[in-house]
């Protein structure tokens, strides 16, 4: 099985899973996430993120629906996806109380960090540090398990590598030295900050 389809199979599984609101019919949906993005593209990602949390109350939407959005926005490099990602993350924050945080579905939750790191990564990659921070530890705090710790260690690289591009070195440090073990390319920008191998 490809890892695309394995990734369609958890994105699914989450839906199923969610104990928030869920829309009444596919086109209800498409429309509250395109006004939820012309939201953000006038007023910036908080009032985005008020009115995905509207609309997942209103029944037209969800978090899951929201988030997969962000990830297409952030494939296709719109101009609008990390701020929309940043929109969906907060609003997930918001309503992380009616969402299933249960054990069964860890995998749908590490593509709510993988959000994170994506759009986190957009805003680096654009010069935008301060946009970056705001967006890479976003979100529910569901996602920021161990488990997905463990398994991505390009997240801890680029909180770091962020942290130093906004003059604290020594933050990104002790960041990085939380971690019992570092996995590239984590080890990689350690060694580049400490000049010592972990």
């Amino acid at each position: 099985m490809t890892m695309r389809r394995l990734t369609m199979l958890g994105l699914a599984f989450g839906v199923m899973l969610s104990a928030g609101c869920r829309p009444p019919f596919a086109g209800a949906r498409v429309d509250a996430l395109g006004a939820a993005e012309a939201v953000v593209a006038s007023d910036g990602s908080s009032a985005g993120a008020a009115a995905l949390v509207a609309s997942c109350a209103a029944g037209n939407t969800d978090f899951w629906a929201a988030k997969d959005r962000a990830h297409e926005l952030l494939d296709e490099q719109d101009p609008l996806a990390a701020d929309f990602a940043l929109a969906v993350l907060e609003a997930g924050r918001q309503m992380e109380s009616t969402l299933e945080t249960g054990d069964a579905n860890e995998f749908a939750w590490w593509t709510v960090g993988r959000l994170a790191y994506h759009a986190g990564e957009a805003k680096a990659m654009a010069g935008d540090y301060p946009g970056a921070e705001a967006v890479m530890l976003a979100g529910p705090r569901r996602w920021q398990r161990d488990s997905y710790w463990r398994k991505y260690a390009d997240h801890d690289a680029l909180i770091a590598v962020v942290l130093v591009n906004l003059g604290r070195r020594t933050e990104a440090i002790k960041w990085l030295d939380q971690r019992p073990v570092l996995m590239p390319p984590a080890d990689e920008v350690w060694e580049m900050l400490t000049g010592e191998a972990r």
